[in-house]
């Protein structure tokens, strides 16, 4: 009963058409992935279950702000980096790089990725999934973070040998990013709450 048309990505986040009881609105909210209209739609259905109308619901939208290093945008020395690091698991970390690959970006698009918990006997293979899905995204420098981290490395350069790099500690990966990355990159940081990825973001700021 609720669904988006005419999706688009932009710098300000993600914009689209809600298409509901007959009628359409158009929308926005400030967080980039497609993921984030997912969000969007569950929240205007239910506002409009309690009797808001669309032009509050779509109001509301455009100004909601998200939780601490949830793909929050921020700048360091020039270089653009997404704080994705509140948490991770298979699912998202693909939404939040699918959502890097549709940056517009004049430099490379870097992911930062540190483990991802509570995944048990899959985890090697979860994390290697990831890093092959970064690979065919497109994504043109993918790092992983830690011992949990390692296989999105390898998955990485399974399909793209050269793209990929492992750090065994968040300092090894901040102290490269401060000499590597540059302005016109877009950086991504992501992992589980037990990675501490933020530690890289407060590391380079």
């Amino acid at each position: 009963e609720f669904r988006a048309v005419e999706v688009q990505q932009s710098e300000q986040g993600m914009e689209f058409t809600i298409v509901a009881n007959g009628d359409s609105h158009r929308a926005c909210v400030g967080a980039s992935g497609r993921h984030m209209v997912v969000n969007a739609l569950m929240a205007a259905a239910v506002g409009s279950h309690l009797g808001l109308s669309m032009e509050a619901i779509t109001r509301g939208l455009s100004r909601a702000s998200l939780t601490s290093g949830r793909m929050q945008k921020k700048t360091i020395a020039g270089v653009a980096y997404i704080d994705d690091s509140y948490n991770a698991n298979p699912d998202s970390a693909k939404a939040a790089i699918d959502a890097l690959a549709g940056k517009q970006c004049e430099g490379r698009r870097i992911l930062v990725m540190g483990g991802m918990a509570e995944l048990g006997d899959l985890s090697v293979d979860e994390h290697r999934k990831v890093g092959r899905a970064a690979a065919e995204a497109g994504i043109d420098c993918i790092f992983s973070v830690g011992e949990k981290a390692e296989p999105v490395y390898t998955g990485a350069q399974s399909q793209l040998p050269g793209c990929a790099q492992h750090f065994d500690n968040h300092q090894q990966c901040i102290d490269f990013l401060h000499v590597e990355a540059c302005p016109g990159d877009i950086v991504l940081v992501k992992g589980s709450r037990s990675s501490a990825m933020e530690k890289i973001l407060e590391g380079l700021g």
